[in-house]
């Protein structure tokens, strides 16, 4: 898949695509972080109610998420999650 990716980058479909996973794939480990929050804390205490709005509330928290992994990479934050060296 990555190689079928790779040969079409020139295509402007391909290439947001492969920003979008990029800008992901930087910030993987406060994402595991915030969805862990997001999805085992928040919405137990909020609580979401019928699983007819589980879409609703699914494509919710994933736009908030993605705005915070976009702000998180332009914020170059990633310096804060990591181990330093001895």
């Amino acid at each position: 898949m990555l190689a079928v990716l790779l040969s079409f980058r020139h295509v402007r479909p391909v290439r947001l695509y492969i920003a979008a996973t990029g800008i992901l794939g930087r910030t993987s480990l406060f994402m595991f972080i915030a969805q862990y929050f997001v999805y085992f804390a928040l919405f137990v205490w909020i609580d979401p109610g019928p699983a007819d709005f589980w879409p609703v509330y699914f494509a919710c928290s994933a736009a908030l998420l993605w705005g915070t992994a976009l702000l998180w990479d332009k914020g170059n934050l990633n310096k804060y999650l990591i181990v330093p060296k001895l």
